[in-house]
């Protein structure tokens, strides 16, 4: 019945539904995961995937891939996010395009798997981001300022007089280690 309804419930119900699905005994939970993961439906494969990766639990590193090239924003948001859980580094060839996504929740999500695994282009990427999509900007200076480098400083010195994006600036500025 649960299944039946993730495809069609609202996102406050999927929310749920996802929540048992990471706490749910293994046991129990990993073939309905596994048959999840085959769904056509893109709330049911990024539910297995968002679950899998939430437990820890092994996903193949080409099943990941295919996810990263996945038709659905969904799939492929969940597929980074498991990919940063799951600490994947063969895959930053694969990364590399989303880091430049039109669509901002996934060039961010991209952007914060590859600061997770390291991939420098993340940073160069996230400091694009800042100078030339400031309404966008403010998730990429906290990013920026927990990963960043004192080389960093003038852009954000630079930003903290944009009104909209100077809180969001100093805080950067602190994580950094500079007020």
């Amino acid at each position: 019945l649960v299944c039946d309804r993730l495809g069609t419930a609202s996102t406050s119900v999927r929310a749920g539904i996802q929540d048992a699905f990471c706490h749910a005994s293994n046991v129990r939970v990993e073939p309905v995961l596994r048959k999840l993961l085959q769904s056509d439906r893109p709330s049911e494969k990024s539910s297995a995937i968002d679950s899998f990766s939430f437990r820890r639990a092994a996903l193949d590193h080409q099943e990941l891939k295919v996810y990263l090239k996945d038709n659905s924003i969904e799939v492929v948001r969940a597929a980074l996010l498991a990919i940063a859980r799951l600490r994947v580094t063969q895959l930053e060839n694969d990364i590399m395009p989303l880091l430049r996504s039109d669509n901002m929740p996934l060039r961010q999500e991209a952007i914060r798997t590859g600061l997770v695994v390291g991939m420098e282009s993340a940073l160069d990427e996230a400091r694009q981001t800042i100078r030339t999509s400031p309404k966008q900007a403010d998730e990429m200076l906290i990013l920026l300022g927990n990963a960043g480098q004192i080389k960093d400083l003038p852009l954000m010195i630079d930003v903290v007089r944009e009104p909209a994006l100077a809180r969001d600036a100093i805080t950067a500025l602190g994580l950094l280690g500079y007020s």
